[in-house]
């Protein structure tokens, strides 16, 4: 499912994944100090696409100012329930493999399972499996990236694969929650 690029003359592409990327939640800056409150994702992949980021370098309006990426979370981290502990939220864990299949077969439009075998982990130094979880893309500025935080990259089917779902979660109709109250007002 992934593969490492011989050739790294463009430095971002599609499908990328790269480590240590910074998202910055909130900056304050004050008379004398100035405040940033960050997360640095350990692994993320590379969500913009490769024709969009061939223009990193253009000096034309068209030109990219950032880079499109979603976190890549440990697979049992995911599984454990524990993953979204840097925003404090715990999510129900997921105890036998059969109930994880749903998320690995995308019928899950939120997430994206990046299953890594024994040798592929060992040949890209990865310890785990990965779970995408679209709801917290964000934009990480190309400063960022370079090949020495370039880990391996999605292989092309699997690249498009990611890119359908991740518009498919994008482009969903969004139903607002009606709660009881809301209901007996109409009534």
């Amino acid at each position: 499912m992934i593969e490492k690029r011989i050739d790294l003359s463009k430095l971002i592409e599609q499908g990328d994944i790269y480590k240590d990327i910074k998202l910055f939640r909130n900056i304050q800056v004050s008379e004398d100090d100035v405040s940033i409150d960050e997360v640095e994702f350990k692994y993320v992949v590379v969500l913009s696409q490769t024709c969009d980021l061939e223009r990193i370098y253009d000096k034309d309006p068209n030109s990219v100012l950032s880079v499109l990426v979603a976190p890549l979370f440990l697979l049992e981290q995911f599984k454990s329930g524990t993953y979204l502990d840097f925003v404090g939220i715990q999510t129900e864990e997921i105890k036998k493999d059969r109930a994880l299949k749903p998320y690995i077969d995308g019928q899950k439009p939120r997430y994206y399972v990046v299953n890594l075998d024994d040798e592929t982990k060992l040949q890209n130094s990865l310890i785990d499996s990965f779970v995408v979880d679209f709801k917290y893309f964000f934009t990480a500025d190309m400063s960022q990236f370079s090949e020495e935080k370039y880990v391996s990259s999605i292989k092309p089917f699997y690249r498009e694969e990611l890119s359908h779902n991740f518009a498919s979660y994008l482009s969903r109709i969004g139903i607002p929650i009606i709660s009881n109250n809301d209901k007996l007002k109409d009534d």
